[in-house]
């Protein structure tokens, strides 16, 4: 299971130390783990060994938010849950993401089938209805983008009204 989670860290880019970090493991028990899965073919290479200094520490996302978890957040402020929320997670963590990405993200098999590439562009398309009626992005310029070949995107704009959105105290919002 462990193996499991620390091959799923690798594909999304996690350095290997900061997989250690998050595990509470020694880092070259975790390159041991990711050299069986390059072995067995389950990622292609090892990812870098750390972050650059002082980088991805802005794009991280609180689990918890002035006391309530960040699911509970995206539901009550934005009126979003299960796969919406896990696409709508992933594109305010990385701004662009590729199909793949958010294949994952929504399931744990690994591999992109017709049927999942569906499921997401339906998900996306409510996700993208949604946003709308909150006032993000019109039909015609919607607020996450396609990117054609590559994936979709929420511009900054975008992501920074969501965070603030999402940050904002509100005594409604309970756990």
């Amino acid at each position: 299971m462990i193996d499991q989670i620390v091959v799923s860290l690798a594909l999304e880019g996690v350095p290997v130390r900061a997989i250690a970090r998050s595990m509470d493991m020694p880092a070259p028990d975790i390159r041991q783990m990711l050299g069986a899965a390059v072995d067995r073919g389950e990622i292609v290479e090892l990812p870098r060994d750390d972050w650059p200094p002082g980088q991805c520490r802005e794009q991280r996302l609180p689990a918890v938010i002035h006391g309530v978890p960040l699911k509970v957040q995206l539901f009550a402020r934005v009126g979003v849950s299960g796969q919406p929320a896990k696409i709508l997670l992933m594109l305010l963590r990385y701004g662009t993401v590729t199909v793949e990405q958010l294949v994952r993200a929504i399931n744990t098999r690994s591999d992109t089938t017709q049927k999942q590439l569906r499921v997401i562009h339906v998900v996306m398309f409510k996700l993208r209805d949604r946003l709308v009626e909150l006032g993000y992005g019109t039909k015609e310029e919607p607020a996450v983008r396609t990117l054609w070949g590559q994936g979709y995107e929420l511009p900054s704009v975008y992501r920074e009204a969501l965070l603030k959105k999402i940050n904002d105290p509100d005594p409604e919002v309970k756990p």
